[in-house]
């Protein structure tokens, strides 16, 4: 029996009792695959929306190293859907993760972040 649910608050979550981890992370990766899913349909509107969910769960769980990966992510499909400004912001928060986030993530995020911000 689930006896923990994620409530929609803006861009954050609360949790309602326990539940295991792992349900967390079937649910990070379960929003992230589908954001994947969207994207190669090019339904940016939906991946964006997907994506943003992944990261609220991370941010809301603590899991750094995973948001710092989903992160990148929506910062791409937010620039797939011609939303630069949203996605530098992605990408910027992904560099500011610190120690805890992926390193691969985060130096996609910086090598992102210089081609938005070349002239």
């Amino acid at each position: 029996m689930v006896t923990q649910r994620y409530t929609p608050l803006g861009d954050s979550y609360t949790r309602a009792g326990p539940e295991p981890h792992i349900a967390d992370i079937t649910r990070i990766g379960l929003h992230a695959g589908l954001g994947s899913s969207f994207g190669v349909l090019e339904r940016w509107p939906e991946a964006v929306d997907q994506l943003t969910t992944a990261v609220a769960i991370c941010r809301a769980t603590g899991n750094t190293a995973l948001e710092s990966r989903q992160l990148l992510n929506l910062g791409n499909a937010l620039l797939s859907a011609g939303r630069p400004a949203e996605a530098r912001a992605a990408f910027a928060r992904c560099v500011s993760l610190g120690v805890h986030a992926d390193p691969r993530s985060v130096a996609g995020a910086r090598g992102l972040l210089a081609r938005l911000d070349a002239p």
